[in-house]
């Protein structure tokens, strides 16, 4: 995770002083949350809070994502020309077409 801290039991002592059972659900999407960037999303600053959010928000079907890049779920439909050109690798090498794909069902 961070810190040299490995495992979702070692975090929820670490973040939270607390056995991995005894986390609340915010507690334990703050953990889920910070795996992209630990440093960045370490529970308890601004950025984890509203990852947490948008995680919450996203599970209760609140929000879904625009495309398979609006990983932020602020309908984003087009990326970075690096990050287009690996979706459409990735489309090469699974077959997979645009058109098929559900995003949020």
């Amino acid at each position: 995770m961070a810190r040299g801290v490995y495992g979702f039991a070692n975090a929820a002592r670490t973040y939270y002083g607390k056995e991995f059972a005894a986390l609340s659900d915010d507690e334990f999407m703050s953990l889920v949350g910070m795996l992209i960037s630990p440093n960045h999303f370490r529970p308890g600053s601004p950025a984890s809070a509203e990852r947490v959010q948008r995680i919450s928000a996203y599970l209760k079907g609140e929000i879904q994502p625009a495309s398979l890049l609006d990983v932020e779920y602020v309908g984003k439909t087009q990326g970075s020309p690096t990050e287009e050109m690996l979706v459409m690798l990735l489309r090469l090498v699974t077959d997979a077409k645009p058109e098929t794909i559900a995003y949020g069902q």
